[in-house]
Formats: C-alpha cells, structure tokens, sequence
C-alpha cells in the first residue's frame, strides 16, 4: 500500500468514527418531559385514579382493577401510579403478584378536595 492509500483508509475511518459520535450524540439528546408536582392533579386520569383509590376506603384497591375501572391501558395506569407513588399521593404495597395501591395522607387530602370541587 502506498502513503496515498494509508492516507485515504485513515479518513474514511475517522469519518465513519465522526459519524458514530455524532450518531450517538443525538440519541443522548432525549429529554423526558414531566408533569411538575403542583399540576398534577390538573391531569384527568391522575385525579380519576385518586377518586377511584380513594372511594375503595383503607382496604385499597389493586392496580391491575383500577385498569379495568377506568378503561385506560395497564402502561398508562402504570406510569401514572408511579408518578403519584413518587409525589407522596399513593401507597404501593405489593401483595403476592398483585400491586395494592392505598392513598397516603396527601392522597386523602387531594381526594377530599376533589370530591367537594366536583
């Protein structure tokens, strides 16, 4: 191989290598928007999953029923659950293979205001 040749091969390796970087950069850009705390009982399905909870009593409810209840998919019940666990509103406690959700303190003070808005 002659110097030219050397020359080419290392260009088009560090192309491909500037490709890949660039590549990757932009999938490391993904930015996950979230509902900020105070707004989130402005969602719909947050503040039905709370009314629902709320209306089982101390007994709670299982997740996989709150599903079914609302009409809504399991993944959308999922993240909403996680987010409300997360903020302090929703107990999760897991039983066998089921998920009992119960509301907290904070949940039963955001259940009471949503039933004497509504």
């Amino acid at each position: 191989m002659g110097s030219l040749e050397y020359i080419i091969l290392a260009a088009v390796i560090l192309t491909i290598l500037f490709l890949a970087y660039i590549m990757m950069f932009r999938r490391s850009r993904l930015e996950i928007i979230t509902i900020p705390s105070r707004d989130l009982l402005s969602d719909n399905v947050m503040r039905e999953i709370i009314m629902v909870i709320g209306g089982s009593g101390d007994e709670g409810i299982k997740q996989s029923s709150l599903a079914s209840i609302l009409g809504k998919p399991k993944s959308t019940i999922s993240r909403k659950v996680r987010r409300l666990h997360e903020e302090g509103y929703v107990e999760i406690i897991r039983k066998g293979k089921a998920n009992i959700l119960k509301l907290t303190e904070k949940g039963w003070e955001a259940y009471n205001r949503l039933r004497e808005s509504s």
